[in-house]
């Protein structure tokens, strides 16, 4: 019972430092590559290939 109390008490405290640093301003959280809005752009981090989608995504 004490590792549920511990794994669910090291989340929450994850989760609320997350939605603090969004609300004191910080941006949303995104993706290596921008997240949906930047899917046009290329990545550094996948070499700019972006196989299996298509431009109209």
């Amino acid at each position: 019972m004490e590792i549920y109390l511990l794994s669910f008490t090291v989340f929450a405290l994850a989760f609320v430092g997350l939605a603090l640093g969004v609300l004191a301003g910080r941006g949303a959280i995104r993706g290596s590559c921008g997240g949906r809005g930047g899917t046009e752009s290329d990545c550094d981090f996948c070499d700019g290939e972006r196989s299996g989608r298509s431009s109209h995504e």
